[in-house]
């Protein structure tokens, strides 16, 4: 009966489920979830309702409470199980669900608050047993400018608050009021009440924190707690504003001298944006596997403007207080706070203005900017070419401004204005600067033609096909997709097809020197933005393009005679390694023969090791960053692939590559020589270098595709231990124990990926290498019987955590084991898992098959 009932949905995917629920049949996407839920496919449900939430019934959220509570332990009578979707809906209805249902869709007040207070108001008619719950719900539709705003939040909040140990139910609505009440202060600007909640939550929720919301965290609360212990965590290291802020913040309330702090801030600011859109702080509440988690934002203006109320009057401050001061100014919060007497925002702003820094002008800008007034926008483009004339800032790429989140109206409404002055600006790093800070938000967001009824005239198209044209321009993806998108909008497809052709043309792009991923986002944009007829007159040109530019990679008479040298065995034994662009592409390796470990490893030196253009490889000594989990790691993994010959040696690589002695006989440094791939590739491609490194990436697609389900599992957990022993290692080190592997160390790890995530590993290593160090100190033990008791107790506490069910929270790699780029290779492109699967999760075949999918579809 259910495999006729079902037979129509039985092979659907999660992508044909988004095909159904953008042309809107909801009957057949609910008919496959249904499919789905029989077969308890809970983790595919999860994903396609949490993507499409916003095209869905509010109904279909009821699948992930339902899921929510198969999932959850019984904490006690009062958890109740909600069986299926019926029981489920039944619950939530009756208002008698857990309370956390009812705060599942973050930010659900916003859009119209007397609607839902009104609602509220029925839910407390209709179940006035629970008034906690209807007040805290009522809290979080309150706007809170000032003290008076947050009173009545405390009001609402406290009951629930004070009856936060009755049972799960009250101490998850506890957990929930705490947070309102934290955001509620830090827009409030009352140190003492976010003193209370932060205090409060430390201590009781469930915080899920990165490196540089731990250090906004500690820092906010040790500047207004003075006897919290704020050392342990001096030595991360935050990249964010907020962290940088809150530092200085610290200092500041314990009086501390702060001019080291305040230029590094500064140096931050000129290297990065006002804005952290990337990193920003921020406290997340995570109640259960599938609730949504409830953020408490800790922002650059909060910081600034407690800081700014802690400084107080202008007046009274020395130079190094003015420039404090100053940079709150320009990177935010509100202008008058913390003025004394007769003093005005023209006075903070003159004071910002007078620093005369890259930091002290934009920031000025992003200000006027933020405000949205189109008459003000000449001002701040005014402060913008201030900002590029000074010194000392490097190009930043993205989104500096952070306009994708603040919006452009007042840009776009001075389009013109905006392109002269761009068009204006003298200096290649100035014109690019601005094409980053404010043209591609711009032009990304314009109000389109065909859609919105705008406008353009003739002289705009013109102004923006030269912004675009100028040689100077920065080409990137994200500019040929803003740049696209914006002569969409404006219904200009010639002049888009025309700026394109001059893109291939240009003599910056020629060659080498056009990246594939700008290949692609033209390809992309062609597809999407041109009508067919100038699409298909676009292919054509581009394909004869580049025949032209496809050319055999030529090898000059002095690498001709080096090779003659080496090929003769009688002189070396190395001949073998070193790479043959005339050899057929037929008599190279394929990958087909290759086992996965090799494969993931050569992806990853390539990928490490990519040159600009990504059609070389270039000496590991050029390259940043670690490549392996063992530091050391990198130079057996390149020797093992130049003897299995999926590597080999360029002969022609930069001078110092190779020594002769005096009897002929070469040798070489793996750090020094440059590398070739030397796999198969049909066609052309694989005639040259070029041709096979662009191709590498596709071959490794189809091969993974077509790899077992079980192999790249075991791929998935040898990484997980190598790790976790690498990361034991050096926690050892970090306290002062022997950091050298000894036998029985690999026995430890055998078994823990079937356990343990990374994350939960983490956890465990470190504090059982603290709880080491804190004995030997105690029992002065010797350093090797420590370290070899270190051992054995992770033994045995991994033991009991799989024995008794433990609950363990999660470790961070922070300073000891950042990721390295093999295994960020692996959870993102080899098989992209992404970073949180990767370490949040036991490796599972369930995630992989999502991870094929993604892999496949892209493909």
């Amino acid at each position: 009966m259910k495999s006729q009932f079902f037979e129509h949905v039985l092979n659907h995917t999660e992508v044909e489920f988004k095909h159904l629920v953008e042309d809107g049949d909801i009957e057949s996407a609910r008919l496959i979830i249904e499919y789905w839920r029989s077969e308890n496919k809970w983790d595919q449900i999860c994903d396609v309702i949490v993507h499409h939430r916003d095209q869905l019934p509010d109904s279909c959220e009821l699948y992930l409470a339902e899921c929510d509570e198969i999932w959850s332990k019984h904490f006690d009578s009062k958890h109740i199980p909600l069986a299926n979707k019926n029981v489920c809906e039944s619950h939530i209805e009756s208002l008698q669900a857990m309370a956390r249902y009812y705060f599942r869709k973050k930010g659900c007040f916003t859009s119209n608050v007397q609607k839902h207070r009104q609602q509220i108001r029925e839910y407390r008619k209709k179940v006035p047993s629970r008034e906690h719950l209807w007040d805290v719900l009522y809290a979080e539709t309150l706007k809170v400018r000032n003290k008076r705003h947050l009173d009545r939040v405390l009001e609402l909040c406290s009951p629930a608050i004070r009856n936060g140990d009755k049972d799960l139910d009250s101490s998850e609505l506890a957990y929930i009021a705490l947070t309102i009440v934290f955001n509620a202060a830090l827009r409030a600007r009352e140190p003492e009440i976010i003193r209370k909640a932060l205090g409060s939550l430390l201590t009781m929720g469930h915080l899920i924190l990165d490196d540089n919301s731990l250090i906004s965290k500690t820092s906010l609360f040790g500047a207004l707690e003075s006897s919290y212990d704020c050392s342990p965590f001096g030595d991360i290291k935050g990249t964010s504003t907020t962290a940088h802020l809150s530092r200085l913040y610290l200092a500041l309330c314990r009086h501390e001298n702060y001019a080291n702090e305040l230029k590094t801030l500064e140096n931050h600011l000129c290297t990065h944006g006002p804005q952290d859109p990337i990193n920003p702080a921020s406290l997340y509440l995570d109640l259960t596997p599938l609730s949504y988690p409830l953020i408490a934002p800790i922002s650059e203006d909060h910081l600034c403007d407690l800081i700014r109320l802690k400084q107080g009057a202008l007046s009274g401050l020395d130079d190094t207080e003015k420039r404090l001061a100053a940079l709150c100014h320009a990177v935010g919060g509100v202008a008058s706070i913390g003025l004394g007497e007769k003093e005005t925002n023209k006075d903070i702003r003159s004071l910002t203005e007078d620093c005369e820094t890259f930091w002290a002008s934009r920031g000025l800008a992003h200000r006027i900017i933020r405000d949205g007034q189109p008459r003000l926008v000449p001002i701040a483009l005014r402060y913008l070419r201030d900002a590029y004339e000074r010194t000392g800032w490097s190009a930043q790429k993205g989104d500096p401004l952070f306009l994708f989140a603040f919006g452009t109206e007042a840009l776009a409404s001075k389009i013109d204005v905006l392109a002269q002055w761009i068009l204006s600006l003298e200096t290649k790093d100035a014109f690019n600067q601005a094409v980053e800070d404010v043209l591609i938000p711009v032009i990304a967001g314009l109000p389109s033609v065909e859609d919105e009824g705008a406008c353009y005239s003739n002289e705009t198209k013109a102004l923006m096909m030269e912004c675009a044209s100028r040689s100077i321009l920065r080409l990137t993806p994200t500019a040929v997709e803003a740049f696209g998108m914006g002569f969409n909008s404006m219904g200009a497809h010639e002049e888009l097809l025309s700026v394109m052709e001059g893109w291939l043309q240009c003599s910056d792009m020629s060659g080498d020197e056009l990246e594939k991923s700008i290949y692609c986002e033209l390809t992309s944009t062609v597809e999407l933005y041109l009508p067919q007829r100038l699409r298909i007159e676009h292919l054509i040109r581009m394909q004869g393009y580049f025949s032209e530019k496809m050319h055999l990679e030529q090898i000059d008479a002095i690498v001709d005679e080096l090779e003659k040298q080496i090929s003769d065995s009688t002189k070396s034994t190395n001949h073998y390694m070193i790479f043959q662009s005339s050899r057929s592409p037929a008599e190279r390796q394929s990958l087909d023969d290759i086992p996965l470990r090799e494969i993931l490893h050569l992806g990853a030196v390539c990928s490490f090791l990519e040159s600009p253009t990504g059609q070389s490889i270039i000496p590991f000594r050029n390259a940043d960053g670690h490549l392996t989990i063992n530091p050391n790691g990198w130079s057996p993994m390149l020797k093992t692939l130049l003897q299995h010959q999926l590597l080999q040696i360029r002969a022609d690589g930069p001078e110092g590559s190779f020594d002769l002695d005096q009897d002929g006989m070469l040798s070489w440094y793996p750090a020094e020589v440059e590398l070739a791939v030397n796999v198969r590739v049909d066609g052309q491609a694989g005639e040259s270098q070029s041709g096979i490194m662009l191709s590498l990436p596709t071959l490794i697609r189809r091969r993974l595709l077509a790899t077992p389900l079980e192999e790249l599992l075991s791929l998935w957990n040898s990484l997980i231990r190598a790790e976790t022993k690498e990361y034991f290692l050096r926690c050892l080190e970090y306290f002062d124990f022997s950091s050298e592997p000894v036998k029985g160390d690999d026995e430890v790890f055998l078994d823990t990926p079937k356990h343990f995530s990374l994350e939960e590993l983490l956890n465990l290593i470190y504090n059982n290498c603290r709880a080491a160090a804190g004995d030997q100190k105690a029992e002065r033990r010797s350093l090797v019987h420590a370290r070899n008791r270190a051992r054995r107790m992770l033994k045995t506490r991994l033991s009991n955590a799989v024995s008794e069910d433990w609950h363990i929270g999660p470790g961070f790699r922070g300073d000891l084991m950042p990721i390295p780029y093999l295994v960020e290779y692996f959870s993102e492109t080899f098989l992209p898992l992404g970073q949180t699967v990767y370490e949040r999760e036991r490796p599972n075949v369930s995630s992989i098959e999502k991870a094929l999918l993604a892999l496949r579809v892209g493909s």
